[in-house]
């Protein structure tokens, strides 16, 4: 991985969101970001993301 995506991956981290940005879409398509859905209060689906256990780990 680059300087940089581990950079994104960090920011992911922190704010549970990412960008409709091609670096974005590569991490999570690569699965290296995870996608995550919840009901709202309103009973709207709701994503989420965060980074795949085993890289957040490293």
């Amino acid at each position: 991985m680059e300087q940089e995506e581990w950079e994104l991956l960090a920011k992911v981290v922190h704010h549970k969101q990412i960008d409709n940005a091609e670096d974005y879409r590569k991490l999570l398509f690569n699965r290296c970001v995870l996608q995550y859905v919840y009901f709202d209060a309103d009973g709207e689906l709701q994503p989420w993301y965060d980074v795949h256990p085993l890289i957040k780990s490293i």
